[in-house]
């Protein structure tokens, strides 16, 4: 029986199976790059697509032909088809989209530490929800800032997980509150905070600058 192939697109959807001779031509139009993941079916495990011999990939003095035709099967109206530069990019993409993972997961360690009653902070977590609870407790009403500093550690886990996904309204969304957050750290003169804000906002920047590549190829 001959062999096919799958391929876990951007959103870790997974199209195929496809013949051999399907994927080495998406490999010579640039869809498809030694990093895209991808199984074979006697196999049945997900490895980068270099790793299977048979596999003919451009070296750098050859070109793939232009980019003509779409695989069979796969959406052309979004990032689930193969870009033009195949995955290279993916992994700085997913490396820039876990920002929000780590700015929800910082604050929400702020969060247990103000329940605790301690001082103890992550200049990576968000200055918003010292804001909040600073707020909260003047006024006495704590059970506010509760459920608003939930609202907020929910809202990066949103963006990152529709980021991981090359949704651009996402990077936009967390990067404008998180650049609302640097201002407030500017404003209190945090400026260790400011600067892990700053990294984190390029960082972001980046993939989305990514994300929006692949979504117009």
């Amino acid at each position: 029986m001959d062999l096919t192939y799958s391929i876990r697109a951007l959103d870790d959807k997974i199209y195929g199976p496809y013949p051999l001779d399907s994927i080495q031509g998406w490999i010579q139009e640039g869809r498809i790059n030694a990093e895209t993941p991808m199984t074979r079916s006697d196999t049945g495990t997900w490895q980068r697509a270099g790793n299977f011999a048979e596999l003919r990939f451009p070296t750098e003095t050859e070109h793939p032909a232009p980019d003509s035709t779409t695989p069979p099967n796969l959406p052309t109206d979004s990032m689930d088809t193969p870009p033009s530069g195949g995955y290279r990019d993916l992994s700085v993409l997913k490396s820039g989209a876990s920002w929000y993972y780590w700015i929800a997961g910082l604050t929400a360690v702020n969060f247990v530490a103000w329940l605790a009653g301690s001082s103890m902070r992550f200049v990576v977590g968000t200055a918003l929800i010292d804001v909040i609870n600073a707020f909260s407790e003047g006024a006495g009403i704590n059970g506010i800032a509760v459920v608003l500093d939930v609202l907020l550690i929910a809202f990066f886990v949103v963006c990152g997980v529709f980021a991981h996904k090359g949704h651009i309204w996402a990077f936009l969304a967390g990067m404008a509150v998180y650049l609302l957050d640097t201002i407030l750290c500017v404003i209190a003169g945090e400026w260790l905070g400011v600067a892990f804000h700053c990294w984190a906002l390029f960082s972001l920047g980046s993939a989305l600058r990514l994300a929006w590549q692949m979504r117009n190829s």
